[in-house]
Parts: C-alpha cells; sequence; structure tokens
C-alpha cells in the first residue's frame, strides 16, 4: 500500500510539474513530505514489538 501511495503521489506530483502549479523541487520530493510522518510512525511501532491496531482487544 506505501508503494502504491508513492506511485500515485509520484504521478500527481508530475502533473503538478507540467500545470507549473508548485516548484518542480517540491514536485519532486512531494511523496515523501506526505509519507514521512507515517513511516516515521509504522517504523517507532516495529521498533517497540507493538501492535499498529489493537483490534478485538478489551
Amino acid at each position: 500500500m506505501f508503494f502504491m501511495a508513492f506511485i500515485l503521489l509520484s504521478i500527481s506530483g508530475e502533473k503538478f510539474n507540467r500545470a507549473s502549479v508548485l516548484n518542480p523541487i517540491i514536485n519532486a520530493w512531494l511523496p515523501v513530505l506526505i509519507l514521512l510522518p507515517l513511516s516515521i510512525y509504522v517504523t517507532i511501532k516495529a521498533l517497540n514489538d507493538s501492535k499498529i491496531a489493537n483490534i478485538g482487544s478489551n
């Protein structure tokens, strides 16, 4: 799912670049900047060996 989101955001950045909506440097880094908080959260959860979502816990 992360890879698909990264690809979709990359394509959006290319379209923004063609339409001159944003700076080309920002368009290139757009997927990384958007997915960075989620990736940090998942990394911290993995390092602590904790579950991301406790489904069905009381």
